[in-house]
């Protein structure tokens, strides 16, 4: 996949790495894979389309930590001042790709969520990035060996097991609401002594323009750890080692883009 300009994400990056011996974003599983979506029934929000299956770890009050299971994605990056109009040109690349071009030229389902990461440029003044990744879920019947997108922009990237804050809001989700909201999350999160990534904010869209009523909206803030659970059956030690290299590794992707296959 062509990589953009990444200078302002260097430093983060580096941040990050000097944690990532303890601080997993996400966890890889070297346990085997089950695969997505065959003993899942999506929830209503996702309107009847497949969408990444999870466990709803911990709710409080209007936020769930969700665990994602691992799970494919189609990703693109965009530079854009503004996140609308980067999302509008990310979806026009991603659609191309569902709609055929890919090395297969199959046509592929719509799924939900359209997903934006937002790369935080200036926390305290609430700015962000002008880089953007947008992405589209791999339908459940594919997850297991994705088309290949033939645009050098667009790449396959698999996203491991994920621990993720989620917060739910209806309406529009405009630039400004989505800005306002995402800042106020992670100052509630922090604020609450939750140890999160703050160097980018997920946007999950569900619903289509046309929808005026019940419309379903999220903010994903990624853990620092993995909450305990009592599936996981991981050897410590080797699990701690396993994660780190990880956790860095999907860091990387998500900051300078999709890994192509």
């Amino acid at each position: 996949m062509a990589r953009r300009s990444t200078a302002p994400l260097v430093a983060a990056l580096i941040a990050l790495a000097c944690c990532a011996a303890t601080q997993a974003a996400r966890l890889e599983g070297s346990q085997p894979q089950e695969r997505a979506g065959l003993s899942w029934s999506p929830p209503s929000f996702c309107r009847r389309k497949d969408c990444p299956e999870f466990q709803v770890l911990q709710t409080r009050d209007d936020v769930e930590l969700r665990r994602y299971k691992p799970a494919h994605w189609i990703s693109t990056n965009v530079t854009n001042a503004k996140w609308g109009d980067a999302y509008d040109e990310g979806y026009a690349r991603l659609q191309k790709y569902v709609g055929g071009d890919n090395d297969k030229g199959a046509k592929l389902q719509q799924t939900n969520p359209s997903f934006t990461l937002l790369y935080v440029a200036d926390e305290k003044a609430h700015t962000l990035q002008s880089l953007f990744t947008v992405e589209y879920f791999v339908p459940f019947e594919l997850q297991d060996a994705p088309p290949q997108p033939t645009a050098e922009d667009v790449g396959v990237m698999h996203v491991s097991q994920q621990d993720v804050w989620v917060l739910t809001f209806g309406g529009y989700a405009t630039e400004d609401v989505v800005v306002d909201r995402a800042f106020e999350f992670i100052a509630n999160l922090t604020g609450d002594g939750i140890d999160v990534f703050t160097e980018f904010v997920g946007v999950a869209l569900y619903d289509q323009p046309a929808r005026l009523i019940d419309r379903h909206n999220e903010l994903w803030l990624w853990a620092k750890e993995p909450a305990p659970s009592a599936s996981t059956a991981f050897d410590t030690a080797a699990a701690a080692t396993q994660a780190s290299m990880d956790g860095l590794e999907a860091v990387m992707q998500r900051l300078f883009g999709a890994k192509r296959k």
